[in-house]
């Protein structure tokens, strides 16, 4: 098993991973020839799952995989470690990444040359411990089923103007109920024992989503789902990546899911060898679990 690759966007993968922390601790990745994929996920735990999808070229350039499974290479890491390697390098250019084993354990290698106060380059060096994960069980990791086609989507406004109302909320109660119809209304309630409070944002844009049809039901009408107040103060972190666009869609009570837009490209470094003029757009999406009165 081979990977080896340069590392163009530290800035991006840092935020990727500013982001990725406050929905998991751990994150299993799945390198494939044509895709790259970042999953927090919890065996047997109810909580947070987010999936994130890009092209290589959004990352690494002089991108080689080998192995003898589709030349795909899974693997798993904690969020934690990562960043104390991408703080470092979010000024740095050439960076080599490449997976090296040691003593019975896997690494990330992340090299790269600094100048220090003097202005003498220097060669740096830190390793990311990974583990590695088999493709039979990368396959039993899959995104929650659609139960039901969603009865409202809503184009959100921006995360950061979301976040203080949702931290205030979060201070009150556990859980708030989240609502959305197809005329541009979005809703936080919270109905605890401290208090009664609700805010409502109004004009918003209901796009078309491929393959769904909501003309058959009022327009007024709200889709409600019952969620942990800290569980949606967490996904708001996803303004770290500073998303194009960020799409929420509800069944009623019973499913929520966030579709987060951003084109990652743009944090590349400028003597990246590969930079589309029209670059494209990667997907996040988090669902995050529902809970009934």
């Amino acid at each position: 098993m081979r990977f080896k690759a340069t590392l163009n966007n530290p800035v991006g993968l840092h935020k990727l991973g500013q982001t990725m922390e406050k929905l998991g601790a751990t994150c299993i990745a799945s390198f494939s020839p044509n895709l790259l994929r970042f999953i927090t996920y919890q065996e047997n735990i109810v909580g947070i799952q987010a999936w994130t999808k890009m092209q290589p070229t959004s990352m690494f350039s002089e991108y080689r995989l080998e192995s003898m499974h589709d030349n795909e290479v899974n693997f798993s890491f904690f969020l934690s470690d990562l960043l104390l390697i991408t703080k470092d390098l979010t000024e740095s250019t050439r960076i080599e990444v490449s997976l090296k084993r040691r003593n019975q354990q896997s690494y990330l290698f992340f090299k790269w040359s600094s100048e220090n106060f003097k202005g003498s380059v220097v060669n740096e060096l830190k390793e990311l411990p990974i583990a590695l994960v088999t493709q039979s069980r990368v396959a039993l990791i899959k995104q929650p089923v659609t139960i039901r086609k969603p009865d409202a989507y809503i184009l959100l406004p921006s995360l950061a103007s979301l976040k203080p109302t949702a931290e205030r909320f979060k201070s009150l109660g556990k859980f708030i109920v989240i609502s959305a119809n197809m005329n541009g209304v979005f809703k936080i309630e919270i109905d605890s024992s401290y208090a009664i409070c609700s805010a409502q944002y109004e004009n918003l844009t209901n796009p078309r989503l491929a393959g769904q049809n909501t003309e058959e039901r009022d327009a007024d009408q709200f889709s409600s789902v019952r969620i942990k107040s800290e569980d949606f103060v967490s996904f708001l972190n996803c303004y770290y990546l500073e998303p194009d666009d960020v799409i929420c869609t509800i069944a009623d009570e019973t499913q929520l899911t966030f579709l987060v837009y951003l084109t990652i490209d743009t944090y590349q470094n400028e003597d990246a060898p590969i930079r589309s003029i029209h670059p494209t757009q990667c997907k996040l999406t988090c669902h995050l679990p529902i809970y009934l009165e």
